[in-house]
């Protein structure tokens, strides 16, 4: 009888703990971006695109989504250069997001404030956040300004 009764509670304190080491490792990465507003631009049928805005919402970003008919029109309004396009562009802390960008390098652009445009991970690389499949490589992240000029940002 005691026994019934212990069980439960203890494979429930185990599965609590296990969710708390988990929140306190990603926060040891600094993955968190509780209640950071963004916007996300997307093709309504993208799958990627939407597993990547559950990422965010995963971390704690507010994320209002736009389907637009075109991402590309939307890229080319935004004015990224063409080599760092991907199928989606995020707006965060007044900068333009492209692609399938880690949180590690949306919370290095915020903290930073560096004076560019935004920064991309261009294409669609496998193991990337939203992205199915094992990443095969580190994600070169890049920085775009307004003139058009591209360089590294970071590599993860």
């Amino acid at each position: 009888m005691l026994r019934r009764v212990v069980m439960p509670i203890v494979i429930l304190l185990i599965l609590v703990a296990a969710l708390l080491f988990t929140i306190s490792w990603f926060n040891k990465l600094g993955l968190e971006l509780e209640g950071l507003n963004v916007v996300v631009f997307k093709d309504p049928f993208c799958g990627c695109c939407e597993e990547y805005t559950k990422y965010l919402k995963g971390l704690g970003a507010r994320v209002d989504v736009s389907n637009v008919p075109s991402i590309e029109s939307k890229l080319r309004e935004f004015q990224v250069p063409e080599s760092l396009w991907s199928c989606h562009i995020t707006l965060v802390g007044g900068y333009i997001v492209v692609g399938h960008v880690p949180a590690e390098a949306i919370e290095k652009l915020l903290r930073d404030k560096p004076p560019i445009k935004g920064i991309s991970l261009p294409g669609m690389p496998s193991g990337s956040p939203g992205m199915p499949g094992y990443k095969m490589g580190p994600f070169t992240i890049y920085s775009f300004n307004n003139k058009g000029g591209v360089d590294v940002y970071m590599v993860i």
